[in-house]
């Protein structure tokens, strides 16, 4: 807790967001990776991403953190999905659910959807941590709740063991598509259309904003 992942990039609001690289953050002793050898063709993405664990700890309480990214042949690693769990909430409700030392957990969470192709040559990196921060608030792995009076308390260094064998099959569900079953890039122009019939889309695509500009200055003289 003491040492927490530094947040870079993700769906974040005041951070810096989106694919930003993880490659060094993925160096760090305390970050678990598995990654996919180089597709050999494209790899087409599109709806929700879950992420299925098994794990365990010698904490009453603790983080799992999954970030997937697309991994560049030049080394770049950039960041595409990502979520945690609190241990303590894994089941939802309004009541904790601590954790017993060493005992395996099954945990589901959603990483959220995504849209993506990625390309020949490129893998898939699947990054477990216990911390992301800012973006997640740190767990000091104590099992205190925000309304404790003793908050935040010590900090207590959690041992968290990810299983990934035929018993505890931990996985990642990931949903691949055809190609043809992703949103063509162009859908825009029939939105666009219907919207402005009055306006030729190619043009606009052409001359850019001076002509919605022009467009706009025209209409708002007109309601004058």
């Amino acid at each position: 807790p003491s040492n927490p992942i530094p947040t870079n990039g993700g769906n974040n609001l005041f951070l810096d967001c989106g694919p930003l690289d993880q490659a060094e953050i993925d160096t760090r002793d305390d970050v678990l990776v598995y990654q996919t050898d180089p597709f050999t063709e494209e790899i087409a993405m599109m709806g929700p991403v879950d992420a299925n664990l098994y794990v365990s700890s010698d904490a009453i309480d603790t983080d799992f953190m999954v970030r997937i990214s697309d991994v560049y042949p030049t080394g770049e690693v950039r960041l595409l999905v990502d979520n945690a769990v609190r241990m303590r909430w894994r089941n939802g409700g309004e009541t904790p659910q601590y954790l017993n030392k060493g005992e395996i957990y099954p945990v589901t969470f959603s990483l959220w959807n995504t849209s993506y192709v990625v390309a020949p040559g490129h893998s898939l990196r699947f990054s477990i941590s216990s911390s992301n921060y800012p973006r997640f608030s740190v767990n000091n792995n104590n099992g205190l709740l925000l309304a404790d009076e003793n908050y935040p308390g010590e900090n207590i260094t959690a041992t968290n063991t990810i299983y990934h064998n035929a018993i505890y099959p931990t996985y990642f569900e990931l949903p691949i598509v055809t190609k043809h079953q992703l949103p063509k890039i162009h859908g825009v122009q029939s939105v666009f259309e219907e919207a402005y019939p009055q306006i030729d889309y190619n043009l606009v695509t052409e001359k850019g904003p001076e002509l919605l500009n022009k467009y706009a200055m025209s209409r708002m003289g007109e309601g004058k």
